[in-house]
């Protein structure tokens, strides 16, 4: 028997088994050509948002700075959603400078694509990795929560106002 395992071991090595991970391994490139290290807000709560690259709802997205006191905020602008155009201003770090946004903005990724990425996009949308969801954003925005302790624990793919009931709700969950 233990002779099988070591076969069964050097035919599929580890590494090529998707371990579960945090998200807090990874990082992302951001529109002022940074680099956002998510190990720097371990043990608060985070709201990763989903947007459309060229088509976010401002008045939206300032609303969610009245959360950041109690969760961190990461927006992660996407491109290729079905059913939506590619029209109109991208999103720009000077235009979020202007309307007072200071969470960070990642640079926009192709959503189709989203899963054959690596990185914190892969990471939020495959359960071997998070555990517990196994999705793409259906429509934007999306909002995908992170606990304290690195764990995706909810994914609304809804239009949910900063300061709703659902918002709270998620955000008084204890762990």
């Amino acid at each position: 028997m233990p002779f099988i395992i070591l076969i069964l071991f050097s035919l599929f090595p580890l590494s090529l088994i998707a371990q579960p991970t945090s998200p807090y391994t990874y990082s992302v490139e951001t529109l002022n050509k940074g680099t956002y290290t998510l190990s720097s807000i371990s043990g608060k709560k985070t709201l990763v948002l989903f947007v459309h690259a060229q088509q976010t709802d401002e008045a939206w997205l300032k609303s969610f700075t009245s959360l950041q006191s109690s969760a961190n905020i990461l927006v992660l602008p996407v491109v290729d959603i079905a059913n939506a155009e590619n029209s109109g201003s991208p999103i720009s770090t000077t235009r979020l400078q202007q309307l007072g946004i200071r969470f960070p903005v990642a640079n926009p990724v192709n959503l189709a694509q989203a899963k054959n990425q690596s990185g914190l996009y892969k990471w939020l949308t495959d359960k071997n990795l998070n555990q517990h969801f196994d999705e793409t954003p259906q429509s934007l925005p999306s909002i995908y929560a992170i606990n304290e302790k690195g764990g995706l624990y909810a994914v609304v793919h809804q239009k949910l106002a900063a300061g709703s009931t659902e918002i709270q709700q998620i955000l008084s969950v204890k762990f």
